[in-house]
């Protein structure tokens, strides 16, 4: 049942609440299960009411636009050269999207503004058309939309070049060193569940 919303807390509550009888579990990720908790008040507790099971996976996020920007370097110095004027779109509020681009911009000291939208799909979109500047997209979100050129890539946020995109280089290793983000995703069950 994908319950999108409010950065995956949505999802992540109904999952948190539901009966701890094994017939649900939560498929969750970083931004409800340890980045929103540190933001705001939620209607769970995502370490008294999630039990985590295991780890499935991590990706890492590429910086995707349809805009001017050839590069990191070049992203930052459009970006400091117009403050408040260039945009990042993420997944929602709390969302590693959304927590990358506020990284970035503290790491480079620009001030681009974020944009959120109600999950993946039109967060994309939104990069795809240039409503947005960049976006911080997972790589399977955005991987197809480069290979078909249709957005750029500027930099994928992993400690080392992906083997799914070695062309990609590191936004540590194209200006901004020591920045590194991945996203995991993990399986949970409400707590108390046997």
């Amino acid at each position: 049942d994908n319950r999108p919303g409010a950065g995956g807390a949505i999802g992540t509550t109904l999952a948190a609440k539901a009966a701890p009888d094994g017939y649900t579990l939560d498929f969750g990720n970083l931004g409800p299960n340890a980045i929103n908790p540190s933001l705001s008040t939620l209607q769970y507790d995502a370490e008294k009411d999630l039990a985590p099971i295991s780890i499935v996976g991590s990706v890492p996020l590429i910086i995707i636009t349809a805009q001017s920007a050839r590069s990191v370097q070049d992203l930052i110095a459009q970006a400091k050269a117009s403050p408040g004027k260039l945009t990042f779109g993420s997944v929602g509020i709390g969302s590693v999207s959304h927590v990358s681009g506020e990284l970035f911009n503290s790491m480079a000291g620009t001030r681009m503004v974020h944009v959120p939208y109600k999950g993946g799909a039109p967060a994309v979109q939104a990069a795809l058309t240039g409503e947005v500047t960049i976006m911080f997209a997972t790589s399977l979100e955005s991987i197809r939309h480069i290979k078909s050129g249709k957005v750029r890539a500027l930099g994928i946020t992993s400690s080392k070049r992906s083997p799914v995109a070695p062309d990609i280089p590191t936004v540590s290793e194209s200006g901004l060193p020591g920045f590194e983000v991945d996203a995991w995703f993990g399986l949970l069950a409400p707590a108390a569940t046997p």
